[in-house]
């Protein structure tokens, strides 16, 4: 079948079409059409029988190539428009957000790392190093309570107590100059502050007598298994923390009890109206459910 025979057969429009597309795949008419009979013969469509030659697996090997070749390169294409897409999109969020901040305070800071408890919990089963982040989170959420707690409107009542003096003291200067007439002492700024360690922290809520600070929550009466789960999460967080290169083994049997133990004094601080009283009503709310639920996750560990 010769070139001028099938070009007076179709359609001019299509003919010119096709014919423009197959030149830029290095084929003619003739070939086209042989592949195709090629391919429905061998497929059983057609009730006849072509044998295969050299030219036409030539030329049909030629326009598989070239196909398999375009379909490379669109997906490339494809693929680097989607990531340059994804690249803008990014840029454009960061330069959206420039003006974004973080902000957090203590109780802010208490609701965030019972948050990331929840977090880790969700497959702890099927990820026991996740009890590391566990320890450290709850650790950290007891810490912000016990710091929420003591602290006061003088805001001394967490601090170690060389900076309880040091700034009682620079109050006590900075009275007698008001007093006194007397501008504000530049060369005397305001001393810089230290919180104090967690044992402090935790010794300090249980009595009136060791607390730095009066005008904040209330003592918390602490018990002997909570005082039991402290000892331990302190000392693992410690461990966890402040990690040196040797391998070490923790039973996993005894850690939703402590669990259970700081959530339930967590919760006790809470109740108290002092420690969380700048928090929004919903937050509040959110957190007493956070206890709650975390409560209920970590006794159902021990069984």
């Amino acid at each position: 079948m010769t070139n001028a025979l099938v070009q007076t057969r179709i359609d001019p429009d299509i003919r010119d079409r096709a014919a423009a597309v197959l030149e830029s795949m290095g084929l003619t008419v003739s070939d086209a059409v042989r592949i195709l009979l090629t391919r429905t013969a061998n497929e059983g469509v057609l009730p006849i029988q072509l044998l295969s030659d050299p030219a036409v697996h030539d030329a049909w090997f030629r326009a598989k190539v070239r196909e398999a070749l375009e379909d490379v390169r669109d997906d490339v294409q494809d693929d680097a428009v989607e990531k340059l897409t994804d690249v803008q999109r990014v840029q454009s969020s960061a330069t959206a957000r420039s003006d974004v901040w973080l902000r957090v305070d203590e109780r802010e800071d208490v609701l965030g790392s019972l948050e990331a408890c929840k977090t880790f919990l969700e497959d702890l089963r099927f990820k026991p190093l996740n009890w590391k982040y566990l320890v450290i989170c709850l650790h950290n959420a007891l810490q912000g309570a016990l710091v929420c707690h003591l602290n006061g409107t003088a805001g001394v009542g967490a601090l170690d107590q060389r900076s309880v003096d040091r700034q009682l003291e620079w109050h006590e200067r900075d009275r007698e100059r008001h007093i006194a007439g007397k501008p504000k002492n530049i060369s005397d700024p305001f001393p810089s502050s230290r919180l104090a360690d967690m044992k402090t922290l935790f010794s300090r809520v249980q009595t009136r007598d060791e607390m730095t600070e009066l005008g904040a929550g209330q003592p918390i009466e602490i018990s002997a298994s909570e005082k039991h789960a402290f000892e331990l999460l302190h000392e693992l967080r410690n461990r966890f923390v402040h990690f040196e290169p040797a391998g070490w083994s923790i039973e996993l049997a005894g850690l939703p009890r402590m669990a259970v133990e700081i959530v339930t004094l967590i919760g006790r601080i809470a109740a108290d109206p002092w420690p969380f009283w700048h928090l929004p009503d919903a937050r509040r709310v959110h957190l007493k459910n956070l206890i709650d639920s975390l409560r209920t996750d970590f006794s159902a560990l021990e069984n």
